[in-house]
């Protein structure tokens, strides 16, 4: 396991199983839904623990129209899966290599702010289509708050009916809510998620990404299910690769992308 701290921060990476962020420690508590080693090729109710990043999709899809070799699984092909690991003094570089790609983040910490960034690669000699998102799995308590900035309006399917009362602050709900919602928005200008608790403020940043939004107030899995939130900044807002949703990388381009978190105590 491999640790990254500083007077803000404490973060634990295990690199040998999708560089997954397994605990993200701020402002006294702990960040991230906890769980055991994520291995596997189902993505169910016990791997949807922690910080991963999935790439070349959420869905599980088939990839041949855009360049893969067949079936790509579910929250794409990285997580569970050995990643190479290099570190300093204030920050830590993992990177999954693929005959197709390679896929690096860096994370660096700068006082109260974890910058996380990204690079795609194009390894093959065919072009070869995407679609990233950060997949932050939250432990957040029933009644905290976040809100939003640079997004247009919420849409989702496979959804449940949802009502946000106020468009300004999304209150979290209980367990008992039995509510499950992927939820998705456009990018307006630079975009900000802010977790709001009585402790203090989580806040993300990002630019060319759009929204995605994952609740589950025990609605899911069916068998057993979890509470948690993904704030989830995306190449588009949808699941799986689709003609509206993917990115295309030429051989030998790279994309790249930076997601910044702060976090502030309580005044």
């Amino acid at each position: 396991m491999l640790r990254l701290q500083n007077g803000h921060y404490d973060l634990a990476v295990d690199a040998e199983h999708g560089a997954r962020v397994v605990s993200l420690k701020a402002l006294g508590r702990e960040w991230l839904v906890p769980g055991d080693v994520a291995t596997g090729d189902v993505f169910g109710g016990s791997q949807a623990t922690g910080w991963d990043e999935c790439f070349p999709t959420v869905l599980a899809c088939d990839g041949k129209d855009f360049g893969w070799d067949g079936a790509l699984r579910d929250h794409g092909v990285m997580w569970g899966r050995p990643w190479h690991a290099d570190a300093g003094l204030d920050w830590l570089k993992t990177r999954f290599d693929d005959l197709k790609f390679s896929f690096s983040r860096r994370l660096a910490l700068d006082g109260n702010t974890l910058i996380a960034s990204y690079e795609a690669t194009n390894m093959s000699e065919a072009r070869i289509g995407y679609l990233y998102s950060q997949h932050l799995l939250l432990a957040l308590n029933a009644g905290e708050r976040i809100s939003f900035t640079g997004i247009g309006p919420l849409s989702g399917y496979h959804v449940p009916p949802f009502t946000w009362p106020d468009a300004r602050f999304m209150p979290v709900k209980s367990m008992a809510a039995g509510e499950a919602h992927k939820l998705y928005a456009r990018r307006d200008g630079q975009t900000t998620a802010t977790v709001h608790t009585t402790g203090g403020t989580l806040g993300l940043s990002w630019e060319n990404l759009d929204l995605g939004l994952w609740l589950d107030y025990g609605g899911w899995p069916a068998s057993a299910p979890v509470h948690q939130i993904a704030i989830e900044p995306t190449s588009a807002p949808f699941d799986g690769l689709n003609d509206d949703s993917v990115s295309w990388l030429s051989p030998g381009q790279t994309a790249r992308w930076t997601i910044t978190l702060t976090v502030k105590a309580a005044s």
